[in-house]
């Protein structure tokens, strides 16, 4: 149901040219997606953080990276789990808040 609320926000963020509030959009729209469309969504999103001019919009990397490894996880595809929680754990060492998001990422690469 929240799907099109997502939607409306993407839309208007992109409007805006919010690009963090757009990423955040696009996130929210994968997170929900079908397990069909989940590695599409996160990659359309992740793309978006990746490209984005807005530095703090790039901040969304390491979140998604972690997203994608739970659906490589869910899959049951647990080598390319790791992959991506080890590309989020690179991602996040960068951020201003690094000290939180690395604790995230450690503990998603300990859990395989």
């Amino acid at each position: 149901a929240a799907a099109p609320w997502f939607a409306r926000a993407l839309t208007a963020a992109e409007e805006a040219r919010l690009e963090y509030l757009a990423v955040d959009a696009l996130h929210m729209l994968a997170l929900i997606a079908s397990p069909a469309d989940a590695l599409d969504a996160h990659a359309r999103a992740l793309q978006a953080a990746r490209t984005a001019s807005d530095p703090y919009a790039r901040t969304w990397e390491a979140s998604i990276l972690t997203n994608i490894g739970m659906v490589y996880g869910d899959q049951g595809d647990w080598p390319e789990a790791l992959t991506h929680f080890e590309e989020a754990r690179s991602a996040a060492s960068t951020l201003p808040d690094a000290v939180e998001r690395l604790l995230v990422a450690d503990w998603m690469v300990a859990c395989i």
